[in-house]
């Protein structure tokens, strides 16, 4: 995710459309901080080549750093596969982050290859594919909620491209088929024998491909839109639709497939092999591609070896359920940010987003703090959506769910298919440490996550056993994603009539599957933002409005990562400076005429009381009525003696966390507010004095509370 190198040209290569020609643009040669050492021994020049051929470069010494060279959390995971197949050792993820040069891998590699192995990985071998045959763990788990749930549109992932300039339809339909040919997985229905589901590969046929003609970008949203919330039915069809869509002079090629049969890190692979099929059609040939030498079908099965339980105490399997038994025990039940409506019984999936941006700047500040630290960019993001989250009165105790590639194996780069898995990253951000605190807690629960992402999360969730609801997730209510943006526009053909280019679009995000997704789109393009993003959320849970705070509070907290990583938590505030003016000079002045509020205890303002504190004058008039009333604010009324009560019963928890977190208590409703009485300050509730308020604003203070809206800060 972080940029590699910055290359500086004379001049930017240009296509007759006026677009950057990324096909011209010379590769990057990335100078080492380190003095080459050409690699001597057989496990330094294994190592060194898979650095090469992973990171893009054509010379590799051996004192060279993975992270130096592009490497991130992704990378590391392919080269663990790689090492894994080349010299026969399982290397752990930690130990690319740890060790770091090649020298240092290979030597590691040598030691485990003397060692005695505990574990030995299944080859992963192509199996027969002539009849049934069995479901990863992930289709197994979305095979269930279909048999629940029924068809329909929310587990669709839709892909789609637009092609500017002359275009090739046949050839495009064509390329289509072709690619359905390829990958036995979009051909693929799902049926059960004796109760058992099981999937059942379909002979190679032409994929229908649905063409369509209109004007203008809201005719083609509405097209990509019907394409999408397509319902299949995957016991009968094929669970990917197809449709060429022409518009002026351009064409968009739809490609919508159930979640089933792809993932999102699919779809590079999808494209890929698109583009391929396509420039051979358009030259009147067949695709040349090499046969896949797996097929997701072999993948399932070695999983379901790979995750086996013998007798024996060294299975994958129970180690790595021991382990997240013992790292989510006791996980909070409820850390999400407070829902603006009550909670459905089972969503709908209904949702919206909204977009924010991180500029090249601040990311360039945060790349150099990754490099400082250790950790990846993801790493710092998900650990800024947990201190907002505690912030806005989550608690110390975040834990996230963030989707992982895991393909543990090289082989499995070239497929489609549903690999990916969801892990579960426990942000401790207990005793006000420093952001650099929480960056370090971070590296360490996600490396160990790394490596234990194998267990697919329906076992960890069975291993965990928390309670369970349909009404949401039962480990985490808020996922980090952070990716590559699709791939930028690309002349992908040149002839007479003028340049192809083919640009990849990015699909409408309205299809929630957690309360809220905040999602991180890396970009190298130094004429857009470095990431572009959206936080996703339930539209039957939170207001737009409470998610463009959101979003205001995530960005203060980034920039408080780029600007003073040792501050501590307490000292990093949600509110920008024009948030916090804006209290001080409206929110604080006062109303501009008499409140419609009732004072009913006359005998606080007593000439015999005045001087007296405004405390001790209204406890005087307590005890001097029995029913004295505090205040009135529309309907709602409350005696000082149970006021007081609340505020003695409440002070005990309410002071316990001020303390702990190093903010302030208050209590707040939407809609209505609830004034403590003014002797209420020995049981830890806050002043409302506007002197108070001014100071505690100027501040930008937190006000973690019991209340409908709980953390602004």
């Amino acid at each position: 995710m972080t940029p590699a190198a910055y290359v500086v040209l004379d001049e930017i290569p240009i296509t007759t459309h006026g677009k950057i020609d990324r096909d011209a643009l010379p590769h990057p040669e990335i100078a080492s901080a380190a003095e080459y050492r050409e690699p001597t021994t057989a496990s330094e020049r294994t190592v060194a080549g898979l650095f090469t051929q992973l990171l893009g470069h054509d010379r590799v010494g051996v004192d060279d750093s993975f992270f130096d060279l592009g490497g991130h959390s992704l990378v590391a995971t392919k080269l663990v596969a790689a090492i894994r197949s080349e010299c026969g050792v399982e290397l752990g993820i930690r130990d690319v982050f740890e060790l770091v040069t090649v020298a240092r891998l290979a030597e590691r590699v040598d030691q485990l290859q003397s060692g005695a192995v505990t574990f030995k990985r299944p080859k992963l071998v192509k199996t027969s594919h002539g009849g049934p045959l069995p479901l990863s763990a992930a289709q197994l788990r979305t095979w269930f909620a279909y048999q629940i749930e029924g068809p329909s549109e929310v587990n669709n992932i839709p892909f789609a491209a637009r092609l500017s300039g002359p275009c090739d339809v046949d050839a495009l339909v064509a390329a289509v088929g072709d690619v359905v040919r390829r990958h036995e997985i979009l051909r693929t229905t799902y049926t059960e024998i004796d109760g058992v589901p099981y999937q059942v590969v379909q002979p190679a046929a032409e994929l229908p491909v649905r063409q369509a003609s209109g004007e203008g970008e809201q005719w083609l949203r509405q097209q990509l839109d019907s394409e999408r919330h397509y319902s299949f039915q995957l016991d009968r069809e094929w669970p990917i639709r197809a449709a060429v869509l022409h518009t002026g002079d351009e064409h968009v090629v739809s490609l919508v497939v159930h979640h089933i049969a792809i993932d999102h890190w699919s779809g590079g692979v999808l494209f890929a092999d698109l583009l391929t099929a396509y420039r051979a059609r358009h030259a009147r040939q067949q695709p040349s591609w090499a046969p896949l030498p797996l097929q997701y079908a072999d993948y399932a099965a070695w999983q379901g070896e790979l995750l086996s339980e013998p007798d024996e105490h060294s299975s994958l399997a129970r180690t790595q359920r021991d382990y997240w038994v013992r790292q989510l025990e006791g996980i909070p039940e409820d850390t999400g940010l407070r829902p603006d409506l009550p909670r459905p019984a089972m969503p709908s999936g209904a949702g919206d987003s909204v977009e924010f941006s991180i500029d090249a700047q601040t990311r360039a500040r945060l790349a150099g703090l990754c490099r400082e630290l250790g950790v990846t960019e993801f790493m710092l993001l998900q650990s800024a959506v947990a201190v907002v989250l505690h912030k806005a009165g989550g608690g110390v105790d975040i834990p996230l769910g963030t989707p992982i590639a895991a393909r543990t194996e090289p082989e499995l780069d070239q497929l489609i298919g549903f690999f990916i898995n969801i892990l579960v990253l426990r942000n401790d951000l207990d005793g006000n440490p420093s952001l650099r605190e929480v960056l370090t807690r971070a590296r360490e629960t996600a490396l160990a996550a790394y490596a234990h992402q194998d267990l697919p999360f329906d076992r960890v969730v069975d291993a965990v056993s928390p309670v369970r609801t349909l009404s949401r997730n039962p480990l985490f209510q808020t996922v980090v994603h952070v990716r590559d943006h699709l791939p930028g526009e690309r002349v992908i053909d040149t002839s007479a009539a003028g340049d192809t280019v083919f640009t990849a679009l990015e699909p409408t995000f309205d299809i929630a599957h957690a309360d809220l997704s905040v999602n991180f789109f890396a970009t190298a393009d130094a004429e857009e933002a470095a990431y572009q993003g959206n936080i996703l959320y339930r539209t039957e849970l939170y207001h737009r409005s409470t998610i463009e705070r959101l979003v205001g509070w995530l960005m203060q907290v980034i920039d408080a990562f780029a600007g003073d990583v040792d501050q501590r938590l307490r000292d990093v505030h949600l509110l920008d400076a024009e948030e916090r003016q804006r209290i001080l000079t409206h929110w604080s002045r006062g109303p501009s005429r008499r409140p419609s509020v009732r004072a009913r205890s006359p005998n606080c303002s007593s000439p015999a009381a005045d001087g007296a504190p405004t405390a001790s004058r209204c406890a005087a008039a307590t005890s001097r009525s029995t029913t004295p009333r505090c205040m009135v604010v529309r309907t709602t009324s409350r005696t000082y003696s149970s006021s007081e009560a609340w505020a003695r019963i409440a002070g005990g928890p309410v002071d316990a966390a001020r303390h702990r977190h190093g903010g302030r208590a208050g209590r707040h409703h939407e809609g209505r507010r609830r004034l403590l009485p003014p002797g209420s300050r020995v049981s830890g509730g806050a002043q409302t004095a506007d002197a108070r308020r001014r100071r505690t604003a100027g501040r930008g203070g937190d006000v973690r509370g019991s209340g409908h809206h709980a953390g602004i800060a």
